[in-house]
């Protein structure tokens, strides 16, 4: 834990043919979702959320996630109602078959190591799609 905040990774297994929803998926949080996204981790309790998806075979769903505390920020959403959070759950549910409504039992992953540049601004993304 870095000055107070959790810091965790989930990695997800997508199903075989959920490629090109995945990054749909990951358009609309982006895009036309960033702001429900947004309220939802404050909502939650998430300061910082990065979702990545990763080809080669064994497609796979990737989030980072940072709060204060993110057992709590899971725990409440798996009971959310909020309808944004219902879509989001439902989403995850359909690429991946984890249903966030009733997750598994797991030990959420632990930081060893991290490392910040104190100097280096974050990556903003370029009107033409590229990072700038």
């Amino acid at each position: 834990m870095l000055s107070g905040v959790e810091q965790t990774c989930l990695v997800i297994p997508l199903r075989p043919d959920a490629r090109e929803a995945t990054r749909d998926w990951l358009h609309a949080l982006h895009g036309a979702r960033a702001d429900d996204l947004a309220r939802s981790g404050r909502r939650l309790g998430l300061d910082r959320q990065a979702w990545f998806a990763a080809g080669g075979g064994n497609d796979l769903l990737i989030a980072m996630i940072e709060g204060t505390d993110v057992r709590r920020a899971m725990s409440l959403l798996a009971v959310s109602m909020d309808p944004f959070d219902l879509w989001f759950k439902q989403s995850i549910g359909n690429l991946t078959g984890l249903d966030l409504n009733d997750p598994p039992a797991a030990d959420l992953a632990a930081l060893l190591l991290g490392y910040a540049a104190e100097s280096v601004p974050e990556p903003q993304i370029a009107a033409s799609g590229s990072v700038a």
